[in-house]
Formats: C-alpha cells, sequence, structure tokens
C-alpha cells in the first residue's frame, strides 16, 4: 500500500514553517505501508524563492515546483499528475501536524462503506499565544464537539485535511475555479454517494489566526465558499444522502451568515469558561472575547454576501505566521 502526502506551499511562506511541517509529517507512523511526502511549491522566479528551493531539496524533501495556477486546488491537481499511482492521498497545509498514528488512524475508518475521506478532530497549537488565538482555540473545542456529536450526517472538513481516496480524487478532481475547492469537492462527493468520515483516535494541530484582519480573511473566504455551494441545493435535496445528512449539510452552509443570533449563548460563557480555567478573570478575558468573536464571524459573513452581489473577487493573502 502507498500513500503520499501533498502540502501546497505559497511562494511567501517562511523556510522555518516548511522545516517544522516536514519534521512532523516524516515522524508519522508508517508500518504495513509506505509513504512519500511532497511539498508543491509555486514559485516567482525571486532569488529568495530560488534560495529556500534548493536548502529544502538538499535536505532531502521531495518538491513539485510550478508556476501559481488555479491556486491550492490547481496546485494539488497538479500534483496528482506528477505522484504516480498511489492508494491514498494526504493532504496537509503548511501548518498542520498531525499526532503520529494520524495515517494509521485514518486507514482503519477509511473501511467504512463509501468512505472517501477520513480525518480527525483538530485543535489550536498555538493556542496559548494570544488572546485572539485563545478564542479561536475555544470555537475549535466547540467545533469538534458538534462533529463528534453529529458524525453521522454531513461532515466539511477544511482544506480536504485528511486521507482521501487517490481514485476518487484523480476522477474528479478540484474545481479550480471555486473559492473554496474543498467545500465544493465535498459536497461533489456526497452527491455521488459518498460520505466522510471522522475518528477520534487522533488530532491534528493547525495554526489560528493571529491577527483579525487575517482571521476576517480567513472567514470571509470560508463564508464565499458556502455560498457558492448553494448552487448545489436542489441536487442536494434530491440526492441519495439520508434526510440527517441533508439537513445538517444545509445547516453548514447556512448557520455561518447568520451567527448573530447564537450571540445570548455567550452568557453562558463564564461558566464553561471558568470551568475550563479555574481563573475568574480568565474566564471573563475569555467570554468577552467570545462575544466579539461572534460579532466579527457575522461581518466576515456579510461581507462575503457583499462580495458576492457586488462581484468583488476574492483575493488571497499569505498569513502571518506564529513560531509556534
Amino acid at each position: 500500500m502507498r500513500i503520499v502526502s501533498l502540502v501546497p506551499v505559497a511562494p511567501t511562506e517562511p523556510l522555518y514553517v516548511i522545516e517544522k511541517s516536514y519534521k512532523s509529517l516524516k515522524a508519522l507512523e508508517t508500518n504495513g505501508f509506505t509513504h512519500s511526502v511532497y511539498y508543491i511549491i509555486d514559485v516567482d522566479g525571486s532569488e529568495t524563492n530560488d534560495k529556500k528551493l534548493n536548502e529544502l531539496m538538499a535536505k532531502g524533501v521531495k518538491i513539485i515546483s510550478r508556476k501559481p495556477r488555479g491556486k491550492r486546488a490547481g496546485a494539488i491537481n497538479d500534483a496528482l499528475d506528477n505522484i504516480g499511482e498511489c492508494d491514498y492521498i494526504a493532504i496537509f497545509d503548511v501548518d498542520s501536524r498531525p499526532e503520529k498514528n494520524f495515517l494509521k488512524a485514518c486507514l482503519r475508518a477509511m473501511e467504512g462503506e463509501n468512505v472517501f475521506i477520513v480525518s480527525s478532530p483538530r485543535a489550536v497549537s498555538n493556542g496559548s499565544e494570544k488572546w485572539l488565538t485563545r478564542i479561536v482555540a475555544l470555537e475549535y473545542e466547540v467545533i469538534g464537539y458538534l462533529y463528534k456529536k453529529f458524525s453521522g450526517g454531513f461532515l466539511q472538513f477544511n482544506g480536504l485535511i485528511g486521507l482521501i481516496r487517490f481514485d476518487l480524487l484523480k476522477k474528479f478532481r478540484l474545481n479550480e475555479e471555486r473559492i473554496c475547492e474543498d467545500v465544493d469537492f465535498t459536497t461533489r462527493m456526497y452527491l455521488q454517494g459518498y460520505r466522510a468520515e471522522l475518528t477520534s483516535e487522533t488530532l491534528i494541530r493547525e495554526q489560528a489566526p493571529v491577527n483579525i484582519f487575517d482571521l476576517i480573511s480567513q472567514r470571509v473566504r470560508w463564508y464565499s465558499g458556502a455560498l457558492e455551494a448553494i448552487r448545489y441545493c436542489w441536487k442536494f435535496f434530491k440526492g441519495p444522502m439520508p434526510i440527517r445528512t441533508k439537513i445538517q449539510w444545509i445547516a453548514a452552509m447556512v448557520l455561518p451568515f447568520i451567527i448573530i443570533v447564537f450571540f445570548p449563548l455567550n452568557l453562558l460563557s463564564p461558566i464553561l469558561t471558568f470551568k475550563k480555567t479555574r481563573k475568574l478573570g480568565e474566564a471573563l478575558k475569555l467570554t468577552c472575547g467570545l462575544a466579539i468573536h461572534t460579532i466579527i464571524l457575522q461581518v466576515s459573513a456579510l461581507v462575503a454576501i457583499f462580495n458576492l452581489v457586488s462581484g468583488k473577487k476574492i483575493v488571497w493573502k499569505p498569513p502571518e505566521r506564529s513560531k509556534a
């Protein structure tokens, strides 16, 4: 059995982030199968970029270099044409830090019927760094709880981070015209009768945005992807999925745009945050942060709607990276 891990990398990505990623992925347990790691790096012709590529190759890192085309979806599609045949593709972001048993745990869960992707709950690797990252870390905990509770329906793993069947990814490809190729691909797979699976046997960590501007940019992009996916609404209603799956798909696409209706739930935050921190001052700070975070998410949703109505294109901007 052969598994290939793919990591799309922007030209602006710092070398130390790629090196940490490589160290993390090479440490993954691979008993019973072979594992290769490829970094798909967009090159801009700059001297800095060329130096970075040379340093990585000197350390034995497998590189697929290419001129930017089709954003992240284009990078993965290009890689599929350059890695040969394999059984599964594992996709990671450059800040993904999976636990060592990630691939093995996902393989076990892949044995279910008609599973096209398996992933795990996520956590924030830089959650103790700043006030903002602590708030996002709490949000991840809530999402992780909801995933575990409702994993029998529709599951959407941002970035398609997880283990994916190579044959399906090769056949259906990623749509390079979509803002969020992950939402589009996942929805199309469900329409084909496949499903996603969550394993609680492992965990993957990733960086939270370290400033508000990066957070808004990230969420506007995510919500714009949900707006694009609504085009599948009628097909999804008529699709082969159970009614529970259809309801959860609608919830995943719609709820982000009315997140403000959950604002009163912040009144419960002091109880939950104090239980977590056992420090009253910290609990109050996190409570205020969650309230502000709710407003930021609602503003991001409104910006995504405005961009759609006005025809404004989403421009990806490289996020500030944490040292974590």
